[in-house]
């Protein structure tokens, strides 16, 4: 195994500790600039932590049981008016979810127009969608826990999208709620999935994830067009001394230099403060939202008596509007095809399996359409300026299909003005 010779600038103390792992020694003053990235994967991961600490906080009171008096809701009744702070941690908890669901799209629509999963960052961008979905779920199983009748029929709703998928859809709804109803095993498994699953697979991927912004040489930045950059624990972009043993990944038509002091900076103090002023600026925020707009708790779960209209959760809402269209001809076809007598493929797969499906799996396809990478590190680069167009689009559909489904949305599903 290739071992790193320490140097003057390079001391073996900065590879046996934590932070030099994830902290190059030196950065580009222009990565620095607000503009750049806006802060948003730093935004994400503090949110992250606030929800982990908050979190921990709540697990000391919360009971996942169905029990009217000494479960789910009946903790929740506590934690507003009988634990010391207990309805100000519920809602950082609360809010902080809703803002990392919210931060972690952003981030992602920010790597996308920048050109930012393009060579040498493929793989960091797949290992972005994943964890944009683990975001989704982990936010998915912990809006059941209060076990209200909001929470319930949210769930109810998600469940019944999943359950659409064909030959596979009864298997995974049986899965996820333990049965065919939403019940106490259900209950209990969303809340098992909720604090230990769920979350270790997403400190798993986010480690990943760091490490490989690490290693694929920084930030995305416009220096690296036509030049494939190599991986580096020196800084954004820095070549490998001789001896280091590190490849590039593809043929070099030129090699790459180092960061010099005029265009490049200390990671301590400047990238750290201000790693330390978002943390807080953050934790601020979320404190605020907490104060001024309390997490609702609504009535106990009923299965009996389903609220008019039952919607799922805000960033499942497009889904949901989506299934509730008339896909013509296609709504009435069997599966398989060539079988009458089949489950039909209703509103639920178009809407809520297969849309979703295809469009994941082009964001996956995106990085390996071009050989060449294009436009690294520039907003809407000329050679990308119509993918990023199409991929604004499909974002702000779904934008506006949440809120359609969020504020247009009334009793049956009848499109109704509420304000």
């Amino acid at each position: 195994m290739n071992t790193i010779t320490p140097t003057p600038d390079r001391p073996r103390s900065a590879y046996r500790n934590f932070y030099h792992h994830l902290h190059p020694l030196r950065i580009r003053r222009d990565s620095l600039r607000p503009a750049a990235t806006f802060g948003l994967g730093l935004i994400a991961v503090s949110l992250v932590i606030i929800i982990v600490l908050t979190g921990l906080l709540l697990m000391f009171h919360y009971v996942p049981s169905t029990d009217p008096t000494a479960g789910a809701y009946a903790s929740m009744q506590d934690l507003r008016w009988i634990v010391p702070f207990g309805r100000l941690v519920r809602a950082m908890h609360r809010w902080a979810a809703h803002f990392l669901v919210l931060v972690v799209v952003l981030h992602l629509a920010s790597v996308f127009l920048r050109g930012a999963f393009q060579v040498p960052r493929r793989t960091n961008w797949l290992c972005g969608l994943g964890l944009l979905l683990l975001v989704l779920a982990e936010s998915f199983t912990g809006y059941l826990l209060p076990w209200d009748q909001l929470a319930y029929w949210a769930t109810v709703v998600a469940s019944n999208i999943a359950g659409a998928v064909p030959l596979l859809g009864g298997w995974l709804r049986q899965v996820l709620l333990g049965g065919s109803d939403v019940s106490q095993v259900t209950l209990v498994r969303f809340y098992a999935l909720h604090v230990f699953a769920l979350p270790l697979l997403m400190f798993i991927l986010l480690a990943i994830h760091l490490w490989r912004v690490r290693i694929d040489g920084g930030l995305a930045h416009r220096s690296e067009n036509g030049v494939s950059v190599y991986p580096s624990p020196l800084g954004e972009g820095a070549a490998p001394a001789a001896g280091e043993g590190l490849r590039p990944r593809t043929p070099e038509p030129h090699p790459p230099t180092r960061l010099s002091e005029d265009s490049s900076l200390p990671t301590w103090p400047h990238l750290v403060l201000r790693e330390a002023a978002i943390f807080l600026a953050c934790l601020a925020v979320v404190a605020a939202a907490a104060l001024f707009f309390d997490a609702p708790l609504g009535e106990p779960a009923n299965p009996a008596h389903a609220p008019e209209p039952a919607k799922a959760a805000w960033y499942f809402l497009g889904l949901q509007e989506l299934v509730s269209y008339d896909y013509g001809p296609l709504s009435r076809l069997h599966w398989p095809p060539w079988n009458s007598a089949g489950p039909v493929l209703g509103p639920e797969f178009w809407g809520g399996v297969l849309l979703p499906f295809l469009l994941f799996t082009a964001l996956c396809a995106v990085p390996y359409l071009r050989a060449k990478p294009c436009g690294i590190g520039i907003y809407f680069a000329l050679g990308r300026r119509w993918s990023c167009i199409i991929f604004l689009a499909a974002l702000l559909t779904i934008a506006a299909l949440t809120f359609v489904g969020y504020f247009l949305r009334g009793p049956n599903w009848i499109l109704t003005w509420t304000w």
